[in-house]
């Protein structure tokens, strides 16, 4: 499918003449957008607007005080940088990719000849950004998908791709594409291909989890691309210096976009866990875990922590109080809420 013919079946063109549709052949075109990579920036004169196909957007804008606040994502469907040209003035905000991603892009007189003899057109775009303006917000957006990558020299990522699919898999439909699953896409597919399978297998589950090389191939490459999150997972009596992988992340050639680093230590001991801040003395991360290897309690707890479903409980008082606490906690237990 060209450019064209996706554009007419988007909600923008409902209405639209025939006449106008064939006037934008050789007018518009696909545009790929690698995940981090920045599509926009606040401040940049517009040329033109982009309608997202496949992928995952977001929006942020830099405050006065130097600080970011998240405006949203943008979902495959949504028109983006349309307000710009129908203001004429420069971008409000700064828009990267989340995921590797693909969009129509529509210069500035092919939008404005669009909007002047499609009125339901400027419509539309109205209706979208009243939405957007509705839904602002700057909570953290659920996640979906995980790449997981070595840290240190001894790590298991193939078992533990395994054991959190399989804790994770409590709290709905998990997909864990592996290396090899390259295969499945057939020999030397193009671009369009991948964006295409990769948007289906999310469309169909609830999560992912990208099992990346122990290297920088492109494999990895697109794996950090597509990630929400990253965890880095190392044997926490190992050998703690940086993996390759992760000396990529710390250098200039990684992405600036890229989704945070959580470091994963997986033990074959019991806790206490001692030297973890050997490896936290080496790497910027956000924050770390401990998991017993096959442990199912382990990584059924990361699995909440990640998919934002943790169960809280906060207690106060003492006394005969405190010790009413003990029964509070009890009857959790035994109704099976994991606190």
């Amino acid at each position: 499918m060209d450019a064209v013919e996706a554009l007419a079946a988007h909600r923008l063109m409902i209405g639209a003449p025939e006449g106008l549709i064939a006037s934008l052949r050789g007018k518009i075109r696909w545009h790929n957008l690698p995940g981090g990579r920045t599509l926009m920036r606040q401040g940049d004169r517009p040329l033109g607007v982009y309608v997202l196909d496949r992928g995952h957007l977001r929006a942020e804008r830099l405050r006065p005080d130097g600080s970011t606040k998240i405006l949203g994502d943008i979902m495959p469907g949504e028109v983006v940088g349309e307000l710009s040209i129908l203001m004429q003035r420069k971008r409000t905000a700064t828009v990267r990719a989340v995921r590797d991603s693909r969009l129509i892009f529509l210069p500035s007189p092919v939008v404005l000849k669009l909007f002047n003899e499609h009125p339901g057109a400027v419509m539309q775009v109205v209706r979208d950004a009243v939405r957007r303006a509705e839904s602002e917000t700057e909570e953290r957006a659920k996640l979906r998908t995980l790449a997981v990558v070595p840290a240190g020299h001894e790590a298991h990522t193939r078992g533990f791709c395994k054991d959190l699919t399989t804790a994770m898999s409590k709290l709905g439909s998990v997909c864990h594409i592996a290396p090899r699953d390259r295969a499945l896409l057939g020999k030397d597919p193009d671009e369009t291909q991948v964006v295409d399978w990769l948007h289906e297998q999310e469309r169909s589950h609830d999560f992912i989890v990208f099992e990346a090389e122990p290297e920088i191939s492109a494999w990895t490459r697109r794996c950090l691309r597509q990630a929400d999150r990253i965890l880095a997972i190392g044997a926490g009596s190992g050998d703690a210096a940086l993996h390759p992988v992760e000396r990529w992340l710390n250098s200039s050639e990684a992405p600036a976009g890229l989704a945070e680093r959580f470091l994963v230590l997986s033990h074959q001991t019991q806790p206490p866990f001692a030297g973890t801040d050997r490896w936290l003395g080496r790497r910027n991360v956000a924050g770390h875990f401990h998991v017993r290897r096959r442990h199912n309690e382990d990584f059924a707890r990361l699995a909440r922590w990640l998919t934002g479903t943790t169960t809280g409980l906060v207690l106060s008082g003492g006394g005969a109080r405190g010790l009413a606490h003990i029964g509070v906690i009890a009857g959790f237990v035994e109704a099976g809420i994991t606190i």
